[in-house]
């Protein structure tokens, strides 16, 4: 966990498939307590009579939060193509996901109402690149020292020899 936390915005390296699945558990969790947060505020706007300024408001939270928390993913999921030996290049998938994000979040503080629903081929690109994302997040990275660096797991294994108390 730690090694997420302190990586979150380097692209060097290799970061293990545990630092994915740790970060991805900590922007759902973020998610939810976001939401919720949104929910109460604006639930107290309404009742303060300030209904259009409580939705725009909870809106924008809620968008701004998605990129803030979705932003160091970007650095997360280079290292776990590094640890794969693959180059950072592959972060291209992600680009359509970025893309719609920006849409939704231009057009609703333009014309104030929620962008539609996309043409089929578009929710078919976003589909394949969720699809391609968790299938490079899942895949094992390479045993040993490849051209992005040396193997997490033998750091993690080399650390916790060295711990005190430790019975390797």
């Amino acid at each position: 966990m730690k090694r997420a936390i302190l990586g979150i915005a380097s692209f060097q390296g290799r970061a293990r498939r545990s630092e994915f699945l740790y970060y991805w558990i900590a922007m759902l969790l973020a998610g939810v307590f976001i939401q919720a947060l949104v929910f109460l505020l604006t639930s107290l706007a309404q009742l303060a009579g300030a209904e259009e300024t409580a939705g725009l408001v909870g809106t924008l939270i809620i968008e701004l939060s998605r990129l803030l928390l979705f932003l160091p993913l970007f650095a997360l999921f280079a290292r776990r193509l590094h640890d794969q030996d693959l180059s950072a290049w592959g972060l291209l998938i992600l680009l359509p996901v970025v893309l719609l994000n920006l849409y939704d979040i231009a057009y609703y503080l333009l014309t104030d109402t929620m962008p539609p629903d996309g043409p089929g081929w578009l929710i078919a690109v976003l589909l394949v690149s969720a699809i391609a994302f968790f299938g490079f997040a899942a895949v094992p990275g390479t045993k040993g020292t490849n051209s992005y660096g040396p193997d997490p797991r033998e750091d993690d294994l080399r650390a916790a020899q060295l711990e005190p108390g430790s019975t390797a």
